[in-house]
């Protein structure tokens, strides 16, 4: 009867609504299917990910360095080119396209070759970005009797 979209993607609602000529809802409700990707954590990295507003990257960063800690960082690229000095690993994006085509083989380098910690600023919040930062959430979303590195 209502179209719901259960896991947020390239196509939008809005797109979707456009199409169909009525409004479309998100996210599960009560029995409906599993789908891939739809779990609170999905593709969630060995190190911790935190995903931080640029306001507040400089205050974590710094956190983490009293505590000799390192910290890699995917981060629109003016803030990635800034951080680029201190940083282990750096991935800067244009766009939030770009970070939906880029964040798991991003995430899985990182995650190798990366700092202690792995910071992602998060994008800004749009219908084109809706999908990426569901998957950045999932990722960084704590996961029961799973230490983290």
């Amino acid at each position: 009867e209502t179209p719901r979209i259960l896991r947020e993607g390239d196509v939008s609602g809005e797109m979707i609504s456009r199409v169909i000529g009525k409004p479309v809802e998100h996210g599960a409700v009560g029995a409906s299917p599993r789908v891939s990707g739809s779990m609170k954590s999905h593709y969630a990295p060995e190190h911790v990910l935190k995903i931080v507003s640029a306001d507040d990257l400089p205050g974590e960063t710094q956190f983490l360095a009293r505590h000799f800690k390192t910290f890699s960082l995917i981060a629109p690229e003016k803030i990635a080119k800034r951080f680029s000095t201190v940083a282990e690993k750096v991935r800067g994006y244009k766009d939030a396209k770009e970070l939906q085509v880029n964040l798991y083989k991003w995430l899985h380098e990182l995650d190798r070759d990366g700092g202690d910690v792995i910071f992602a600023v998060e994008p800004e919040l749009t219908d084109s970005s809706a999908g990426v930062l569901d998957r950045l959430t999932r990722a960084a979303a704590e996961r029961p009797n799973k230490e983290s590195k």
